[in-house]
């Protein structure tokens, strides 16, 4: 087994710099080492030849592995870098990447790449505890920036991809310890930022499906993550929302599709309160989940109205109809806090939309409640 020095990752490192395939993968296996130790119980791979201890030689191995290698694939794949498509490639050598006779020969090499990086990834996300763990998971997730379009024709892939970077983007951390010190919750947003960057990158630069895969998924991660909202948690909720709108202005198109079918699931819930007319069916319709996922269409609708016959503002009669079924399946006073803010959602989507929403009635008839103006 040979012990890596920084002497040895700097001879691999300037050999995959030149092109040489054979030292790509040398440098592949020293960054895999470093990744994923051979005591991993999930490792199924033969022992390396190479042995990574240092903390130094480690740090080295991380960067210069992460600066090198997707230049040493473009060289062997003899691609041009092109700026303005993303990632350092233009739309179309991403779109015929697997048409490169020498692709076969580094699809291996792109697996073998994210495996360890994401294996490294998800064991910062799992035990991220100090502002230092924080700043390398966002470090990792930043530089995968280059890396992303060389996923152009690997699908099974992209979606564990999405799949770890919604893991990060969706769990609010700081929320969650009992240290709430300033510079900890910036390192965890900044963390979330950045996930939700490359998702973004993803639905943009790969070709196919995997633009409705991002959609999708961004929101049933959302739907998963709302079932509360106060002063802890509403941050993160609105900052979630914030990146389904910034998400959904990539295909105007595709997030109308899909949000039809979204308001639709809504409606029918309020259908089967309707219909049933039960405690818990009602108690569905007012519970901080459904009204967060009102409220996260309410947003969209309004950053996006119709425009140009372009937009989402054919979904605001739907959506307001929703909201005004829920203030009636939902008449008791106890449930006044509700009421506004269903109020305030149909007058948002109202100013944005430019459609009239009759919500002074709703509002008079809050104030009328003799509870308001009983003593306490």
């Amino acid at each position: 087994m040979i012990e890596v020095d920084e002497k040895v990752l700097n001879t691999y490192v300037e050999k995959a710099k030149s092109g040489s395939l054979n030292g790509l993968k040398q440098l592949l296996a020293i960054f895999r080492s470093a990744c994923i130790p051979s005591g991993d119980m999930n490792d199924n791979r033969r022992t390396s030849q190479f042995n990574v201890n240092s903390p130094e030689v480690y740090e080295l191995t991380m960067t210069k592995t992460i600066e090198t290698v997707y230049v040493s694939m473009h060289k062997i794949l003899n691609i041009s870098s092109n700026q303005s498509g993303g990632g350092g490639l233009s739309a179309a050598a991403i779109s015929h990447l697997s048409h490169n006779p020498k692709w076969k020969k580094v699809e291996v090499l792109v697996l073998s790449f994210f495996k360890s990086l994401l294996h490294t990834i998800a064991s910062l996300a799992d035990n991220q505890a100090t502002s230092q763990q924080a700043q390398v998971l966002t470090y990792l997730i930043s530089s995968m920036e280059n890396y992303i379009p060389l996923l152009g024709s690997m699908h099974r892939l992209t979606n564990t991809v999405i799949k770890v970077l919604i893991g990060i983007w969706s769990i609010d951390r700081s929320n969650s310890e009992k240290s709430k010190e300033t510079k900890e919750e910036e390192n965890t947003s900044d963390t979330r930022g950045h996930a939700f960057l490359r998702i973004r990158q993803i639905a943009i630069l790969l070709p196919g499906a995997i633009t409705e895969d991002c959609f999708r998924s961004v929101y049933l991660a959302f739907t998963r993550h709302c079932k509360s909202y106060n002063d802890t948690t509403s941050s993160s909720v609105n900052f979630m929302i914030a990146c389904i709108i910034e998400l959904y202005k990539v295909d105007v198109q595709l997030a109308y599709q899909l949000g039809f079918i979204y308001v639709r699931q809504l409606g029918l819930y309020l259908r089967t309160a309707f219909n049933k007319k039960t405690t818990e069916s009602v108690k569905q319709l007012i519970s901080w989940q459904y009204i967060n996922c009102l409220r996260a269409w309410a947003s969209i609708v309004s950053a996006i109205p119709l425009t140009n016959d372009k937009g989402l503002g054919e979904l605001a009669f739907p959506l307001i109809q929703i909201m005004l079924g829920v203030l009636s399946v939902a008449p008791s006073n106890v449930n006044i806090p509700t009421k506004l803010h269903l109020i305030g959602f149909m007058q948002q989507i109202s100013a944005n939309c430019k459609v009239f929403v009759p919500t002074t009635p709703k509002l008079v008839e809050i104030l009328e409640c003799p509870e308001l103006s009983s003593k306490p």
